[in-house]
């Protein structure tokens, strides 16, 4: 009896790490299915017939690129740049910040972070972005609207997607976003600005 009983717990117990283990193998496939899901996304959105046709085969390891840079007159200038590899199915952030002109103080040092992943996490992160409408916001300059600030930060955000592409750029969306509540162009270039600083937000 008490021998069964052992036998009995021993199985208990291998069931238990068998159990276990497929459940963190189910986690870390979970994480490469999510960043093919973010991919497809971008890929499979309708609004991709907005964007312009771009001539060459698109590499496989830069498939996706979303680059939004941004510049003042003290001449800081900031990109963050989300790269998306077709052939491995996974995505890297990178972050770089260089001051261009001298004006910016003594602080002419370059910043370069690599192997970046948002916060929230790539198909969330994606979601977001697709939610205000990343593929088909306006630039600003096909918007009729009277010019408030005369500097400030100007924002581009340039998406390459296969063989289509799209740059639209900026100048101080958020002001704009405040004072032109009808317009929903400027709070969706918000809340893409917002949200791609703050998920790859980095310590200068």
């Amino acid at each position: 009896m008490l021998l069964n009983g052992i036998k009995l717990s021993i199985c208990i117990a291998i069931l238990i790490s068998l159990f276990m283990l497929s459940c963190s193998s189910t986690k870390g496939g979970n994480t490469g299915n999510d960043e093919e899901a973010a991919a497809k996304l971008l890929m499979n959105h309708s609004g991709l017939s907005t964007f312009e046709s771009v001539t060459g085969t698109p590499s496989p390891s830069r498939y996706i690129t979303i680059s939004l840079t941004s510049g003042s007159m003290m001449g800081r200038e900031n990109e963050t740049k989300l790269v998306y590899d077709q052939a491995m199915k996974k995505w890297t952030g990178s972050y770089q910040s260089e001051n261009r002109s001298g004006r910016a103080g003594n602080d002419d040092a370059v910043t370069n972070k690599d192997n970046l992943t948002p916060k929230s996490g790539w198909l969330p992160l994606v979601k977001m972005l697709v939610e205000n409408n990343i593929h088909t916001i306006r630039d600003s300059k096909s918007i009729e609207y009277k010019q408030l600030v005369a500097d400030g930060v100007y924002y581009t955000l340039d998406i390459r997607i296969g063989d289509k592409q799209r740059k639209y750029g900026f100048s101080n969306p958020s002001i704009y976003a405040k004072h032109y509540t009808d317009i929903q162009d400027f709070v969706d270039f918000t809340n893409v600005v917002n949200l791609l600083e703050t998920e790859f937000k980095t310590e200068n």
